[in-house]
């Protein structure tokens, strides 16, 4: 163990702090700020906060105590942390000598530990040899598992002896299906305490049965971006977004929404984004944005992001009132594109007053004056527009 680093630790202002540094280390090397948030959330740490958006910004003070304590890596990326080598060996032993942490890295379990008074377990990029048996943990309350075996099968007896994980989880406030979603259960409509839905990037998801989402009534933040919309552009139906975007609309605590949809047909009628407090969505044809483009979406910290794809006329197409606040637009691959604004575009010479940047790329020619018409930059957020056009 590092004495520095355990000084160092020992200095820190209160246990929660502590807490939330030690979760760092059992995270992984190089983890997302939003996952940390879940971990905290959901596990409790933080006191005084009851929304999600409270967390998200404690978090963001608590990481930078850390970096100007020196136990985390003081980088410009705005939605990892990052932690030296020695310092996370340091803090996973603490966890281990202090809180009964099992951890394992990039190792082989043979044999399960004795675990009867183990609160976490967290397991990277390690083999399990004999697979997952039903082991003694009654004190757990946090088990995280990141196997290099794809196979790997985790049977309904495995938490038996977990008497502290709890069961049917009608209390559940994050839940995360990223990538792992084939259908939506209706059973989720009863987990009314849910505050984080998170199902990015499952491709296979094939329907959202009605009224489970709108029953979530205390939601607080969305992440749906790529799984709706490769479900919408299957079944080639309208109908099924506008039923979806107005059960949105009826969830009144909802403040964050990531959210990909097929087409701007009766988007106006469903608008709901200026209640929120973050978002990112995409409009239009998902095919046409590459990945890089869509990274391109993530670097922003502040999302308020808006990518279009297959829209005419921004504003009439989008009623663009509704994004008074947005600060990053995307406008890619549309040679159809012809107005901001079919009407006089000097009405409209304040039509984003907080845009911070402009991305144009692959329209048509005559496309760029007439939305630089629109854009005449009269503050410095849009004297710092980027404008890109690639044809």
């Amino acid at each position: 163990m590092d004495i520095s680093v355990k000084m160092s630790y020992d200095h820190l202002e209160n246990e929660e702090i502590k807490s939330i540094f030690l979760l760092c280390a059992q995270i992984g090397p190089r983890a997302l700020i939003m996952d940390l948030v879940k971990y905290c959330f959901g596990l409790g740490i933080l006191e005084g906060v009851s929304s999600l958006w409270e967390a998200r910004e404690k978090i963001k003070i608590s990481i930078q105590k850390l970096k100007d304590s020196g136990l985390l890596l003081d980088e410009s990326s705005n939605n990892h942390f990052n932690m030296h080598g020695m310092v996370r060996d340091t803090a996973l032993s603490i966890a281990h000598k202090d809180h009964n942490a099992f951890n394992l890295r990039n190792g082989k379990l043979d044999d399960w530990p004795e675990l009867e008074n183990c609160t976490s377990i967290s397991m990277c990029n390690s083999d399990i040899i004999d697979g997952l048996e039903v082991i003694n943990c009654p004190q757990l309350k946090l088990f995280q598992i990141d196997t290099n075996d794809p196979y790997l099968e985790i049977p309904e007896s495995f938490f038996r002896r977990m008497k502290n994980l709890r069961e049917q989880l009608k209390k559940l406030r994050i839940l995360s299906f990223s990538g792992s979603l084939k259908n939506l259960p209706t059973e989720l409509q009863c987990l009314d305490k849910l505050r984080m839905l998170d199902i990015i990037d499952c491709s296979e998801l094939k329907t959202i049965p009605p009224n489970v989402i709108s029953r979530l009534t205390c939601l607080e933040e969305l992440y749906i971006r790529e799984s709706l919309i490769k479900m919408l552009v299957e079944r080639e139906t309208n109908k099924g977004q506008d039923l979806f975007l107005s059960e949105l609309k009826n969830l009144h605590q909802l403040k964050v929404v990531e959210l990909s949809i097929p087409c701007v047909s009766n988007f106006a009628n469903n608008l709901f984004f200026d209640k929120l407090k973050d978002y990112k969505i995409v409009i239009g044809d998902f095919e046409f944005f590459s990945l890089g483009e869509l990274r391109m979406l993530d670097k922003h910290e502040t999302f308020k992001v808006l990518a279009i794809n297959g829209v005419r006329e921004v504003v009439n197409d989008l009623n663009i009132d509704g994004f008074q606040d947005l600060k990053h637009l995307s406008i890619l691959n549309n040679n159809d594109i012809k107005y901001v604004n079919s009407t006089e575009l000097c009405n409209y010479v304040n039509l984003f007053p907080n845009l911070e940047s402009l991305r144009l790329c692959n329209l048509g020619v005559g496309f760029l004056g007439r939305f630089e018409k629109t854009l005449e930059p009269e503050n410095n957020k849009r004297e710092r527009a980027e404008r890109e056009n690639e044809y």
